[in-house]
């Protein structure tokens, strides 16, 4: 089963959730994090489970979270890990298959940061997704991708470096190519096929899709 955890980014960065059903292949479980389980709420969209310590919304709004959600997992405000940490390991802990994150971008850098971090160590596929971007983790081996709506691709060393990275069908290619953190080299290739090629023998990369905010 793959889960959508929304958590509660700005509302202007959160995609169209009936384009979230199509993109992504549903049926989904839906996974409401702190506030972002009221915006699921608001828009009559039942949850699997809310999860939160719900310090950021009034007592109205939890109760309208309540009537939505199948299950409340309610936490302390004051714990050792983030709301959207322990929604992750409640996930992957009931069988998801593959994460899909909503409104974890345009707010505190620090949080994030995390939301990368964790998206390198979770032991499912996880992306993270906003209106003008979209954010996955390619591991060692060959992958086969798809042309989407975004324009621009970008590959980030997740580490140190990606060895030998090789890409094809792409506007700019390349081959067995070292590229160090701090490289500027891969940011803002584009799509030339449907169909695109990335291998790359060693290292994680941070595969990027990004559109102009226009």
């Amino acid at each position: 089963m793959k889960f959508v955890l929304m958590a509660g980014g700005p509302e202007f960065l959160i995609p169209p959730l009936d384009h979230i059903e199509k993109d992504y292949q549903g049926p989904f479980s839906w996974i409401g994090i702190d506030r972002g389980a009221y915006a699921l709420a608001d828009k009559n969209i039942g949850m699997t489970a809310a999860v939160g310590d719900f310090d950021s919304v009034t007592a109205n709004e939890f109760q309208q979270i309540q009537g939505n959600a199948a299950q409340i997992i309610k936490h302390p405000a004051v714990k050792n890990a983030t709301d959207l940490e322990l929604s992750v390991e409640f996930a992957v802990n009931n069988g998801a298959s593959e994460i899909i994150l909503l409104g974890a971008t345009g707010g505190r850098l620090d949080h994030a940061q995390l939301t990368i971090q964790l998206m390198q160590i979770c032991e499912i596929p996880l992306y993270i997704v906003d209106k003008f971007n979209r954010v996955r983790l390619l591991q060692p081996g060959k992958h086969v991708l798809t042309r989407s709506a975004f324009k621009y691709v970008s590959f980030l060393p997740a580490g140190v470096q990606i060895k030998e990275l090789t890409l094809q069908g792409f506007k700019y290619e390349i081959e067995k190519m070292h590229i160090q953190k701090g490289s500027s080299l891969c940011v803002s290739n584009e799509w030339d096929k449907t169909e695109a090629v990335v291998e790359l023998k060693g290292g994680d990369a941070l595969f990027i899709e990004s559109r102009d905010n226009i």
